[in-house]
């Protein structure tokens, strides 16, 4: 999954707003109570202006989409959770 800004692809993840997100992600980890759910977030990383963040399960996923639209991102933007398919590819040209 993709955390990216509302207005994306014209405000993307800077790389302070990606430390930010992963801060904020792991804060709301560490205050859950252990017996009710375990979040397993795999990986985190930036890529294609987007904070890519890796979940192992769908639970996992569908917390997340829960808890991402009330994260910061800077610029006033709202984030929001989009599938690695909303992403822009990138065709390598030879000529």
């Amino acid at each position: 999954m993709a955390v990216v800004c509302e207005n994306y692809p014209d405000t993307q993840i800077s790389k302070e707003n990606f430390m930010d997100i992963r801060r904020a992600i792991g804060r709301i980890v560490d205050d859950l109570p252990r017996e009710v759910f375990t979040p397993r977030l795999d990986d985190s990383y930036r890529a294609k202006g987007a904070a890519i963040i890796v979940c192992r399960d769908e639970p996992t996923k569908d917390w997340l989409a829960d808890r991402v639209p009330n994260l910061l991102t800077g610029k006033g933007s709202r984030p929001k959770l989009v599938g690695l398919d909303a992403l822009p590819t990138y065709r390598m040209v030879v000529a």
